[in-house]
């Protein structure tokens, strides 16, 4: 059996979280780390695809083809059925 942390990691997102003991000092350091201009793209299908769900902005439908762009942890833009949005 493993060990388990609990407690409130992500802002915005309601309920208890868990994290194994050695993630804590990842988390940490990105949230001590200043906002950059870098860009995280990730498929529709991941699951950090909350828009519409957690994140405030419109749901992108969970297909292989379609894509999310995220600045500093925040969805920019998206690509759906070949059309950015």
């Amino acid at each position: 059996m493993g060990e388990l942390r609990g407690g409130h990691f992500v802002t915005g997102c309601s309920g208890e979280h868990f994290a194994l003991p050695a993630a804590l000092g990842g988390l940490r350091a990105v949230r001590r780390r200043d906002p950059d201009e870098e860009l995280l793209v990730v498929n529709a299908c991941d699951f950090l695809n909350l828009c519409g769900i957690l994140l405030p902005c419109d749901a992108v439908e969970r297909r292989l083809k379609n894509r999310i762009v995220f600045k500093n942890g925040e969805p920019v833009a998206a690509w759906v059925a070949s059309e950015k949005r």
